[in-house]
């Protein structure tokens, strides 16, 4: 449902990223949601430096060209590692400062 959805990223936005994990190996069409444009879990995890959520989430179908309503956009956030797993055709993140 869409109350799920928010709730889901709820837990993205809160940091909760275990919980981002537990509910994508439950149910993998979380990986996309973003009720009302919202950030992706892909926009928290790569806005926080967490490059193996990151990778665990393209792995399972996220789509890496991911953009929110109020405009940003996955690869705009330049603190994931080049190390995340990524589509050849694609750009996600653009190797910066770790975290």
């Amino acid at each position: 449902t869409v109350a799920e959805q928010h709730a889901f990223l709820d837990c993205a936005k809160a940091f909760d990223f275990r919980a981002v994990r537990d509910l994508v190996a439950k149910d993998t069409t979380y990986v996309n949601v973003r009720p009302g444009g919202r950030w992706s879990a892909l926009h928290h995890a790569c806005e926080h430096g967490r490059s193996k959520l990151a990778r665990q989430l393209l792995e399972g179908g996220c789509g890496p060209d991911a953009q929110a309503s109020c405009g940003a956009h996955v690869s705009a956030f330049g603190i994931c590692t080049g190390a995340v797993a990524r589509r050849p055709d694609s750009a996600l993140c653009v190797p910066s400062r770790p975290r």
